[in-house]
């Protein structure tokens, strides 16, 4: 399955009847599906299918649906005569809303002379349904480009955490003579305070000691996590949840990395590795 994005646009247009109807979709990031569905009056029924075909067909995102009914042609002007009694009728009644604290949004004139077009039978409904699934999967091809450069994007990412990763390890070689004098001396200071230790407290400050000073379980969990990601760009369901989650634990160990460097070079290396993987998740946080 090719990587999905999460955002795009589509345009549909339904003819009816000889009027144009236009479904209009667009979609942006987010944790999970988020409908907004926009249609005109008279076309509520349609709600229902128009919500289960969405969701058939997208897994995340902020959608916004909108179906933009044809207007057909002005309407004859009635007498003049009605016309000043609807007018009246009007002012009488924006009149009493503002005596009870109610404002009430100014009357459009073009409103009373136009009208939209009525929802008919179930001809015209299944000819919008399928209007609309025409609509999602021009929404979804749109998606699928985004994410064809979304891959791209990550996979050179990963690269370059790769790359962050096996200069650490150089560097964590590189300093195993430090290391081992830095754990010699903490090892005789705690050493020196052992009288004023509980039994078995010195045991548990030395290992506390070695595994501070000890990279690898990191780096080897950062190139899992690296490889898991690789490995979901090319599965068949949706991987973005999954995705997301990888990130966070790369993020977390990036920190831990840190935290543990005793050498300025690695600490550098540190912020390096942590800079990459927040413009990694900037890509993830797109895939649907």
């Amino acid at each position: 399955m090719t990587l999905s994005g999460m955002t795009g646009f589509a345009l549909q247009e339904v003819a009816q009847e000889g009027a144009i109807w236009c479904w209009s979709l667009s979609s942006v990031q987010a944790r999970g599906l988020e409908l907004e569905m926009r249609l005109p009056p008279g076309c509520e029924a349609l709600l229902p299918a128009v919500r289960a075909q969405a969701q058939a067909a997208l897994q995340r995102g902020r959608v916004e649906i909108v179906l933009a009914a044809p207007v057909q042609a002005p309407l004859a002007l009635p007498p003049e005569h009605a016309v000043a009694r609807m007018l009246s009728g009007l002012a009488e009644l924006e009149n009493a809303a503002r005596r009870k604290g109610i404002t009430l949004a100014p009357a459009d004139p073009a409103h009373l002379m136009l009208r939209a077009a009525p929802l008919a039978g179930a001809p015209q409904r299944e000819a919008l349904l399928g209007g609309l699934e025409a609509a999602l999967a021009a929404l979804a091809r749109t998606r699928r480009a985004e994410g064809r450069g979304l891959a791209r994007k990550i996979a050179i990412q990963l690269d370059h955490v790769r790359h962050l990763v096996r200069e650490a390890r150089a560097l964590e070689r590189d300093r195993g003579a430090q290391a081992a004098e830095q754990f010699a001396a903490a090892i005789r200071r705690v050493t020196r305070q052992a009288s004023g230790l509980e039994p078995g407290a010195m045991e548990h400050e030395i290992a506390a000691l070695a595994a501070r000073g000890e990279i690898g379980g990191e780096l080897t969990r950062i190139e899992a996590h690296a490889a898991e990601v690789e490995g979901l760009l090319e599965v068949r369901e949706p991987p973005g949840r999954r995705l997301a989650l990888l990130a966070e634990e790369l993020d977390r160990e990036a920190g831990r990395l840190r935290g543990k460097a005793q050498m300025l070079e690695l600490a550098r290396l540190g912020l390096d590795l942590q800079a990459a993987i927040d413009q990694l998740r900037e890509h993830i946080d797109n895939v649907e």
